[in-house]
């Protein structure tokens, strides 16, 4: 059977999570990963350098995880929903409570073009407009 063919980038300032160090070498067998990293202190320029190295490759799926976080461990599963882009969701602290930082485009504001999605679901897969 051809495994899935991933591609994870990681954009850091230089150092990387021991948690995520645990997780790439623990990453599911049933996928052929390349990791790879750029280091520098502007992450948007690391994040541009590493799609160039993606569009390089054979993979087929790029996989972006911030330095100072932990995935989830099925989150390769994530190239079997069937979609183009996928993404986890990724909370931040607001007035003392964790916010899903996931977004639906506002048409009724021009100069909000985006809301805060915060609708509870059930579904493992919710459509959105934006993440991060």
């Amino acid at each position: 059977m051809k495994k899935t063919k991933v591609f994870i980038a990681i954009p850091t300032g230089g150092n990387i999570h021991v948690d995520l160090v645990f997780f790439l070498l623990n990453t599911d067998k049933d996928y052929d990963v390349k990791v790879d990293y750029v280091i520098g202190n502007f992450i948007a320029h690391n994040r541009n350098h590493l799609v160039d190295r993606f569009m390089q490759s054979k993979y087929e799926w790029l996989l972006f995880i911030d330095s100072d976080t932990m995935p989830p461990f099925d989150v390769l599963d994530m190239t079997k929903n069937g979609k183009d882009i996928c993404s986890g969701v990724y909370f931040q602290w607001q007035e003392q409570k964790l916010i899903p930082l996931t977004y639906k485009k506002n048409k009724n504001d021009f100069h909000k073009k985006y809301i805060v999605f915060n609708e509870t679901s059930k579904e493992d897969l919710v459509e959105v407009d934006g993440v991060g």
